[in-house]
């Protein structure tokens, strides 16, 4: 696993999003209410980025489709379609004063 810093500590802010491409995967970075998450940037229902998405409640809302996943631990919020997948959630870690992910 290799250490990838994504952003400093101190530019974080309330409603802070970024989108990062790392190993071919699209991430997104956000803080909401106090708390950094880092969330695939991907609706699981079909594929589509959810950057744009509205927050509310600890949750990003699909701009496309209206899925609503909690951005803690990635469940579905809401069922408007069936067969819709989780997002992916990936575990922060912060190194002398950076935020980054462990990847392979």
């Amino acid at each position: 696993m290799s250490f990838h810093p994504l952003v400093r500590t101190e530019e974080l802010h309330e409603g802070f999003r970024l989108v990062v491409e790392l190993n071919e995967l699209r991430l997104l970075l956000l803080q909401v209410d106090g708390e950094t998450y880092l969330v695939e940037n991907r609706c699981g229902h079909f594929g589509v980025p959810i950057d744009a998405g509205e927050i509310s409640q600890g949750c990003i809302t699909c701009p496309v489709h209206g899925m609503r996943f909690r951005l803690r631990d990635g469940a579905v919020d809401n069922r408007p379609w069936e067969g819709c997948d989780p997002l992916r959630v990936f575990v922060l870690i912060e190194r002398e004063g950076e935020l980054g992910v462990e990847l392979p």
